[in-house]
């Protein structure tokens, strides 16, 4: 990483005490690293679900620190992308409306819901570029209710 951010602990630690052998050994231990110092009480509320599950902050700090040292810098999808995701996951829900029962169709919404979470998992995962999901899964829901109104209204 270019130029440093934050402080050392050397700037607020009295290492005055510290023998000779316990400093060499730090060094040893901790030369050339980054620390984090972070806070894991139950009190302080700094945990975040996230995909993988209840995460502290500090944790998320570090694989992001760890994310860029290797290189791997997340990119957004260019809006091509987001937008051809986003018609294929509406045009097959909209596709749902040729099932007849109302079971077939529920389960096919699911299924589709599935997929289209699991696809853009891996091309997270694998191309690293993200894809917004939330808005494309809103609108489905969006679609799918009044898709389900039409067929009402229709039969």
């Amino acid at each position: 990483m270019e130029g440093e951010a934050g402080f050392s602990a050397l700037e607020i630690l009295e290492l005055g005490d510290v023998s000779e052998a316990d400093a060499e050994e730090w060094r040893y231990v901790f030369g050339d690293k980054i620390i984090l110092v972070g806070d894991t009480w139950e009190v302080t509320h700094d945990k975040f679900n996230t995909p993988m599950g209840s995460v502290y902050g500090v944790e998320i700090i570090a694989d992001t620190i760890h994310t860029l040292m290797n290189g791997a810098p997340l990119r957004p999808a260019s809006i091509l992308v987001e937008s051809a995701s986003t018609l294929l996951f509406l045009g097959a829900l909209l596709a749902t409306s040729l099932l007849a029962s109302l079971g077939a169709r529920i389960a096919a919404v699911l299924g589709i819901y599935v997929i289209y979470a699991v696809a853009v998992s891996a091309i997270y995962i694998y191309l690293g570029t993200v894809i917004s999901m939330v808005y494309a899964m809103l609108a489905g829901f969006l679609v799918v209710i009044a898709m389900s109104i039409r067929l009402f209204v229709i039969s």
